[in-house]
Parts: structure tokens; sequence; C-alpha cells
């Protein structure tokens, strides 16, 4: 009974979040969801199957409706800082400083002296104008520190561009000149230390640079390793399956030590090194072999089909014809040679 009641609750969440994803209201499905995921049992794979299939429907939805979100809020906030943000001339007008400049030091410098001057405090004949003054120093100050963070972004963007650069230079240089994974960066650092690549990046950056491009090549070795032994391993099955004792070779009861003495010269047996590997080899392609077998007796002890009755009813009174003309054949020169031997006589 308990169990009839989840699977009832779990039928019931589910769809009531279809009903929620239909109005396009992906955050409530996703929460029925995980109350029906609550009383989800090993039992119920279809439901858990469909549940699965709508979750990541909705975390899809929802995943792209929060960086819309985020987009127009970002743009939002530019549009209010652009809006918001005062001229580089006119802010330098206003603090007394070169438009051009981003030196932190003179901003603040400029901002305290002029400040001071237009403080509310110190103006209480006129605060209204002077209250005015200071917003506007203020804003000034504000546009100058937006353009130094600006600046500052840039070049720090440049610098990883530039890094990125040289990291890709350097590793180009290395594969060019076939630096191999087992290799050490204190053995080539004499090798290309007077290559610009290589100089332009700080000896960190080289450790970092080498790491990088050792994984790359450990993975792309293993790959090649990998393709190789695939190639043998085809090479060596495929002598196995052309040999003229095949049949021998592949019965359970022939040892892999027989295959030393039949195929020793063949180029394909020598190419595998390792013994294990030629074993692993031999054991896979017997058992394939075993397999063909079984599907081969099986295929055949299948009875004929509906359509087929009729052409082996042919089949049988033709062979039965065969036999009764062979029968007769026989007895016909049995007869001729008992008659050539009485006239002989």
């Amino acid at each position: 009974m308990e169990a009839i009641e989840k699977r009832l609750e779990v039928e019931k969440q589910l769809a009531v979040a279809r009903e929620l994803a239909g109005a396009l209201d992906f955050v409530r499905a996703l929460e029925c969801l995980e109350k029906g995921r609550l009383c989800m049992k090993k039992q119920f794979s279809k439901l858990a199957a469909q549940y699965d299939e709508l979750w990541e429907v909705c975390m899809s939805r929802v995943t792209a409706a929060k960086k819309a979100e985020d987009k127009r809020e970002k743009k939002a906030k530019l549009e209010l800082e652009k809006k918001h943000t005062m001229d580089l001339v006119e802010a330098g007008k206003i603090l007394g400083i070169e438009a051009l400049c981003r030196e932190q030091q003179v901003l603040d410098r400029a901002f305290k002296k002029k400040s001071l001057l237009a403080h509310p405090d110190r103006n209480v004949g006129d605060v209204e104008n002077a209250t005015r003054k200071f917003q506007r120093i203020n804003a000034a100050r504000d546009a100058f520190l937006l353009a130094i963070e600006k600046d500052l972004k840039d070049h720090t963007k440049k610098v990883q561009d530039d890094d990125e650069s040289a990291f890709e230079a350097v590793k180009s240089l290395w594969r060019a000149k076939g630096v191999t994974s087992t290799c050490c960066l204190a053995d080539i650092a004499e090798t290309f230390e007077n290559e610009d690549a290589f100089q332009k990046l700080s000896a960190g950056a080289r450790r970092q640079a080498f790491a990088e491009y050792q994984t790359k090549i450990k993975k792309e070795e293993a790959e090649i390793l990998k393709r190789e032994a695939a190639k043998k391993k085809e090479a060596f099955q495929t002598m196995l399956s052309n040999a003229k004792d095949k049949k021998a070779i592949s019965s359970s009861k022939t040892p892999f030590e027989h295959l030393a003495i039949v195929f020793q010269l063949d180029p394909r047996y020598r190419a595998v090194p390792d013994d294990d590997q030629r074993k692993d080899f031999f054991e896979d392609w017997r058992w394939h072999e075993k397999k063909k077998k079984e599907q081969k007796t099986t295929s055949l002890k299948r009875p004929p089909e509906k359509n087929d009755h009729r052409r082996d009813h042919h089949d049988d009174h033709d062979d039965d014809a065969k036999t009764n003309n062979n029968s007769s054949r026989k007895k016909y020169q049995k007869k001729t040679s008992s008659s050539s031997s009485r006239t002989r006589d």
C-alpha cells in the first residue's frame, strides 16, 4: 500500500510539473519535481526517466532565463554609468588636472584640495551653491576612478593576451624542435635560451607553459600508442584467422605456447613485443571465434519459417528422385556386368 501511495504521489507531482512547465513557470515546476523525488523508489524506473527528462528541460530554461536577466542587468548598469559619468575633459577642468591623468595620488590631491574649498560646512553663507559644486567635484572624481579602472582592465587583458601568445609561440617552438614529454625544462633551457619566444616569458611562466605542453604531449603520445596497439592487435588476430590450422588453434585445448612454434617467423607475431599482450590478443580472438560458432549452431538449429515449407518439400522431393535414379542406375550397371560375364563364359 505504501508503495502504491508513493507512486500516486510521484505521478501527481509529475503531472503538476508538466502543467507548470507548459505555463512557462519552470521554477515552480522544479520545486514539484524535487518533491516528487523524495517519494521516488528504485522500482519506478520509467517515472524516474520521465522526471530526469523534464528536469533537464526545466533547468536549461531556468539557466537561460537567468543568463538573459544578468545580461539585461549588466546592460542597464552600463547605461546608467554612461548617463551619470561626466566627460573627462569637463572633470579635469573641475579638478584642475589633465584629462589624460591616470595617477591615483595626483587625483587624490586634487580632489582633497577642491573638496575642502567647496565643502558646504566651509561655505555657510552660500550652502546651496557650495553643495552643487561639491557634488560636481565628487562626480568628476568618480569619472576619473572609472577611467583608471577601465585602463587597468584593458592593460590586464592585454598582458594576458600577450602571455597567451607567448605561451603558444614557445609551445609551437618546442613542438617544432621535437621536445618529448620525458624531457626536463632544466635540460632544454640552454637550447632555447637565445630564442625570442623563450626570453619573453618569466621563469614561472616558462614552468607553467612547459607543464601545459607536457600534459598535451603525453595525451597525444598515449593516443598514438593506443592506435598502434589496436593496429597490432588487428594484424595479430588476422594472422590467427588466416592460419591453415585455424580449427586446431581456436580449440580450447591448444596452449598459448603453440603459437610461438607456428608463427615465430611471422612479422605480425613479432610486432607484438610482450608475451602477456600476445596471450591477451589470443584469448580475445579465441573467445570471439567461440561466440561465432555458437551463433552459427543456434542459427542452424532454428526451425524453418512458414514461407520455406513449400520450398523445403520440393527440395526433399528432388532429393528422393535423385536417390531413386542413383539406385536404378546401380542396378542397371550390376545387370549389365553380370550379363557380360555370362557371355564370356
